[in-house]
């Protein structure tokens, strides 16, 4: 038997959040084994940058949240939609900070942004657009029953 069929049978019973303290717990224990194996190595002294604690601390808060609106986004939309949604999400905004607030793509030749002239921002906020779109089809697709459109077809 799969996992998967395994959470068809119990899903009437089981919400999402029920899965959210195991994969914490594994995910700390197994950074925890990593760092006592690093400090070890190292004999007791191991590299420790103190401006990194904290924005990792952040940066883990933030993932936790995100990681946890995955789980309640596969209950309530199903796999088949919240998917295509975690994966495509992190990369647009990924994206959008990188070229409008940091300003990391620029021409080598002449050193300006590449996203100075109208037409080219036009084209970025374009393919923003049609990942938005894509996500919205998808889940829209994913509310119609096919057995009941396709017996309206016939």
């Amino acid at each position: 038997m799969s996992f998967e069929c395994i959470l068809n049978m119990y899903s009437k019973y089981l919400s999402a959040l029920d899965y959210v303290f195991s994969t914490f717990s594994g995910i700390l224990a197994t950074s925890t084994l990593y760092f006592l194996v690093y400090a070890a190595y190292q004999r007791n002294r191991p590299k420790v940058y103190p401006g990194v604690i904290l924005p990792g601390f952040v940066s883990g808060a933030m993932w936790g949240v995100a990681t946890t609106a995955w789980f309640v986004a596969n209950k309530v939309l199903s796999e088949a939609v919240a998917f295509p949604i975690i994966t495509t999400g992190p990369g647009v905004v990924a994206s959008l900070l990188g070229v409008f607030m940091f300003r990391e793509i620029q021409v080598d030749i002449i050193p300006i942004t590449i996203l100075k002239d109208k037409w080219q921002r036009q084209n970025c906020w374009g393919q923003f657009g049609m990942d938005i779109a894509a996500d919205l089809l998808l889940y829209f697709c994913s509310q119609i029953n096919l057995y009941t459109f396709m017996d309206t077809l016939i």
